[in-house]
């Protein structure tokens, strides 16, 4: 099968004008995201609905109120599903990376991520789940990012006559969104810092000068097919020195990152399709249905039906709340 590192795309950083520090949008539903990464800061909001968020071969679940924070070079891919609003609120590093100082004396994982911009050693995500108190904030943060400015929607106080002065005196339109968007984003890495939220930091790693977000991205695009002289081959490494470098950077060895991308994939099948499970299974690269059972139920502790009902339940539990 031919490989698809075509697909292979890092996002850089566009603002329709220079000075915009924070660009927001909002991810479409129902609808396969090509593998990518980008060229600055990612959070996803999950204001409504559910999503499938795949980081460089882990499936995560999020549901409402649940938010992730991306650094650049971090390759991922997001599903969301029917009906869902899931925010996608960009931030150009330099910018982040300012803010983020103010945050990385907490003891909390948040802190933790921050406290490791710019050092030799680096997180590739973090996850929030429960931080439904963050919904205001960036509902705000929509609704005076979204639409044009005016003054009537805003709630009279002293600091927000002071920020219309500095509107006023600047004479342009967009200046007072994004002193709002800069704000709002130091509020929401308040939360996440401070805030009591079931927090899921990844392993550290250590950077090699090996890429390892796109040797993860290889695998997560052909993980039906790669092999690991494959890999090797296409990155211009000895199989030793890259299996070295891989677990050196993840921990993992090459079979096992694999492994994670097949299930994660098979994770997202069980979640978003009804297909059956020797569908599924040939779908992630395995002939014999029986190994993947068997190989998902040591992975995550549950079969793969059972995991779909599982699944399913939660999301009709959602629905009726």
């Amino acid at each position: 099968m031919k490989n698809r590192t075509e697909n292979l795309s890092v996002i850089p950083w566009q603002p329709t004008d220079p000075r915009e520090r924070v660009i927001l949008s909002f991810h479409p539903s129902e609808r396969v995201i090509d593998y990518h990464a980008h060229a600055f800061y990612e959070f996803n909001y999950i204001m409504r609905g559910r999503c499938t968020n795949i980081v460089e071969g882990k499936a995560v679940q999020m549901s409402e109120g649940d938010i992730s924070l991306l650094p650049p070079d971090v390759y991922h891919t997001v599903f969301a599903s029917r009906d869902s609003f899931v925010l996608n609120i960009m931030v150009e590093p330099t910018f982040f990376e300012a803010c983020a100082v103010e945050f990385t004396d907490a003891p909390s994982a948040c802190a933790t991520f921050l406290k490791a911009l710019n050092t030799q050693v680096y997180y590739r995500y973090l996850f929030c789940r429960g931080c439904t108190h963050l919904l205001p904030v960036v509902t705000d943060l929509v609704n005076n990012c979204l639409r044009r400015f005016n003054p009537m929607y805003y709630r009279e106080d002293a600091f927000l006559d002071h920020l219309k002065e500095v509107y006023l005196t600047h004479q342009e339109l967009r200046i007072w969104h994004w002193l709002l968007a800069q704000i709002r984003l130091r509020e929401i890495l308040l939360a996440m810092t401070y805030d009591t939220c079931d927090e899921e930091l990844s392993a550290q790693h250590r950077k090699t000068g090996l890429p390892v977000g796109a040797v993860l991205s290889y695998i997560n695009l052909n993980y039906r097919t790669v092999t690991l002289p494959e890999l090797s081959a296409h990155f211009h490494y000895s199989e030793t020195h890259l299996s070295r470098l891989l677990r050196e950077e993840t921990g993992d060895s090459f079979s096992h990152l694999l492994l994670g991308a097949r299930l994660s994939h098979a994770q997202l099948l069980l979640c978003d399709t009804d297909l059956g499970m020797a569908e599924i299974s040939a779908e992630i690269g395995y002939d014999a249905p029986a190994y993947f059972f068997r190989a998902f139920k040591k992975a995550y502790g549950i079969t793969p039906l059972a995991y779909r009902r599982q699944a399913r339940r939660a999301v009709g539990r959602k629905e009726k709340e």
